[in-house]
């Protein structure tokens, strides 16, 4: 894919540019899209990008289905704080968004009744910041909505899939019942 030089493909620029100026995550189906290519060749190129910046301050946020441009987390310091848009999530917003990755799809009474609280400001909250979605509404008393995380969320917290950020959920609800029952004994 490089050239002599250790210079970008065309299509690997053209992917760059794209990401530099996308304020979301963007789908490798929809670079494949866009550039009239396949998922394989954009994946190709994600990754010579990954190489390419490894030296500087920007990386590449890569999950299975999509890919975002990013900072490295040490030169977050020296940017102007009023130029970076962070959220930063109440511990009932995280708890909330992990009752969410680990029973996805589900509805606001099933996580209220997981959480013992009433979660609906909690849920607004998460989906302003994109970290899940509505899916769908289910045909029953009240439309209940079912929800679920976002590919956003997958790179807002460094994950590589969904897959990998259940099983560290998982892990993290494990460590915590045993260390509940140590406590009880």
């Amino acid at each position: 894919m490089k050239n002599e030089k250790n210079i970008l493909s065309q299509l690997s620029n053209k992917i760059l540019a794209t990401l530099f100026v996308s304020d979301r995550e963007v789908y490798l189906s929809e670079l494949a899209n866009k550039f009239n290519t396949t998922e394989q060749e954009i994946k190709l190129c994600v990754y010579e990008i990954a190489n390419y910046l490894e030296p500087s301050s920007l990386k590449l946020s890569i999950t299975e289905k999509s890919v975002m441009l990013t900072v490295e987390k040490e030169y977050l310091e020296y940017v102007p704080k009023e130029i970076v848009f962070q959220t930063q999530l109440s511990e009932q917003a995280l708890e909330t968004l992990a009752v969410i990755i680990y029973k996805q799809p589900c509805t606001k009474q099933e996580i209220e009744q997981i959480r013992g609280v009433d979660c609906e400001k909690t849920i607004q909250t998460l989906l302003n910041t994109g970290l899940i979605k509505k899916i769908a509404t289910i045909s029953q008393t009240g439309n209940p909505v079912l929800y679920s995380v976002t590919e956003k969320c997958v790179h807002a917290f460094g994950f590589k899939s969904y897959e990998d950020m259940l099983q560290w959920i998982k892990t993290k609800v494990e460590q915590k019942e045993e260390l509940s029952t140590v406590r009880e004994l």
